[in-house]
């Protein structure tokens, strides 16, 4: 060995671990762009004072909404963030409301957050949801169109935590894998809810484009509720087991038939009917062109006719309509859950929106402990005019109990329109119509309109009227409720 070799290599023994940490310096920044994340804060501070007036149920003795004045403060936040391995939304507010009718102060909680966080690039991912806020105890409760003027003592908190990591894996254009576990804590306040414990674990293995046009599949999952009653309730636990094989026949580019057949082993000591058996169904998905595209299935399962998917379609540049379906078997908790899981981000205005396109606020059934089968389908019609915004959507509703059925549906139009660049105004208008199992049946009706105006960047004040009536087959649940408030609202 030459010196100059000899050198050389003592050279590069000495450097070995300073070279080793400037590697590794240089790693750490090459990946920290993945990492890097754009957060956005928009925390707001409100007042709204609202004067209630209610005839019928709604009011005198007994009654369950106070009326008079009413002084709600709200202290909120809007946050998102966004990177190449995080997403998250959040919309959280607080209210503190204070009556003169001498009653407690109220504390009223709304939170909504989503989030995904990438761990292993395309490979091992976390979803994680909480929610948290006042749910009707039944569909009959009485409904406070206005939300702020009126006491509602039907009303329970729901909070929901989930989390849920999962693995997904290819193998080349053969398949690919999907393994994932769910956990999600259910928390009711009072007497009239259990908490409930969800644990759930989805198992898929699906083939690839190198089997086209066929696309075969295979799912195995298992679901238990563990539900922790209140005292002199009875827990609706259920335990369920399915397998399916399901098939994607490649017709064109655009267009597929899809079906599946499976087994549900359904173990529900509540449950005197047998929710076990086989399920099945048969379907399509489509993309007929850029502006709409559907994947929608109908077939039985748990003894039920079911309708699933969703369908989109552009039908101009500024008007687009949407349709959800799906069945479900849990309780009203259970589909609380579900329902938060899949909440979305409205693109246009960044709020968090049902499957269909509508607020989130649009969900509330009634929380119940009892076991259903239900299946529902939601529409919306969402118009983008420049100054206007118009949004229309129904949802329908049949949970079959192991006592018998209960329908709901609820209509929903709102129109905004942008007077001025600080002066916009709403007029919004739901239906509501509930068939209990046992109870009465009710239809209930509400309109409000509402001014905003905006004082400066981050002042706007605002005042709204709101009008709700229901009639019902049981005349002592029948109410009038009038509703006038003003307000206003400071971000920072």
């Amino acid at each position: 060995m030459t010196v100059d070799n000899r050198h050389r290599l003592s050279a590069l023994r000495a450097s070995r671990y300073p070279v080793s940490v400037a590697a590794m310096a240089v790693s750490l920044l090459a990946t920290a762009p993945a990492w890097a994340v754009d957060w956005q804060f928009n925390p707001y501070v409100s007042e709204q004072l609202s004067v209630s007036n209610t005839s019928g149920q709604g009011g005198g003795s007994g009654s369950d909404n106070g009326d008079g004045l009413a002084a709600r403060t709200t202290v909120g936040t809007n946050t998102r963030a966004t990177g190449r391995r995080l997403k998250l939304t959040a919309d959280a507010a607080l209210a503190m409301v204070n009556r003169t009718d001498g009653r407690t102060v109220d504390l009223e909680q709304n939170l909504h957050g989503l989030s995904t966080l990438e761990l292993v690039p395309n490979r091992f991912l976390v979803d994680a949801n909480l929610s948290s806020t006042r749910e009707l105890v039944s569909t009959t409760s009485p409904v406070s169109g206005a939300g702020a003027g009126t006491d509602n003592n039907n009303r329970t908190s729901v909070t929901s935590v989930s989390i849920s990591p999962y693995w997904q894996q290819r193998y080349g254009r053969w398949a690919q894998s999907l393994a994932r576990y769910r956990h999600t804590e259910v928390i009711g306040s009072g007497g009239d809810s259990n908490d409930s414990r969800n644990d759930s674990v989805e198992l898929q293995l699906v083939a690839g484009h190198k089997l086209q046009p066929w696309r075969p599949a295979l799912t195995g999952e298992w679901t238990n509720i563990d539900e922790r009653g209140s005292a002199g309730s009875t827990p609706n636990d259920l335990t369920r087991y399915s397998l399916a094989f399901s098939n994607q026949l490649g017709l064109s580019r655009r267009y597929s038939l899809t079906g599946s057949i499976g087994y549900d082993n359904v173990d529900a000591p509540t449950q005197t009917r047998d929710l076990s058996g086989i399920s099945w169904s048969i379907g399509a998905i489509g993309r007929p062109g850029p502006r709409s595209s559907f994947d929608l299935s109908f077939g039985q399962r748990y003894g039920e006719w079911a309708v699933n998917g969703t369908a989109s379609y552009a039908l101009t540049s500024h008007l687009s309509m949407r349709l959800s379906a799906k069945q479900s078997l849990g309780t009203g908790l259970q589909d609380f859950v579900n329902d938060s899981n899949l909440v979305t981000v409205d693109p246009i205005t960044g709020e968090l929106v049902t499957p269909g396109g509508t607020p989130v606020g649009f969900l509330d059934r009634g929380i119940d402990n009892q076991i259903s089968v239900s299946q529902s389908v939601e529409t919306s019609l969402i118009g983008d005019y420049g100054r206007n915004r118009i949004t229309v959507s129904s949802y329908v509703e049949r949970r079959n109990f192991d006592v018998g059925n209960e329908d709901l549906v609820r209509v929903r139009g709102v129109v905004t329109r942008r007077l001025s660049p600080d002066l916009s105004a709403t007029l919004a208008s739901f239906y509501r119509y509930t068939k209990p199992t046992i109870e009465a049946t009710s239809h209930t009706v509400n309109a409000r309109f509402d001014l905003n105006y905006r004082l400066g960047r981050r002042t706007t004040v605002f005042a709204g009227y709101s009008y709700t009536t229901r009639r019902s087959s049981d005349t002592t649940l029948e109410y009038d409720e009038h509703v006038a408030s003003v307000g206003g609202r400071i971000s920072f």
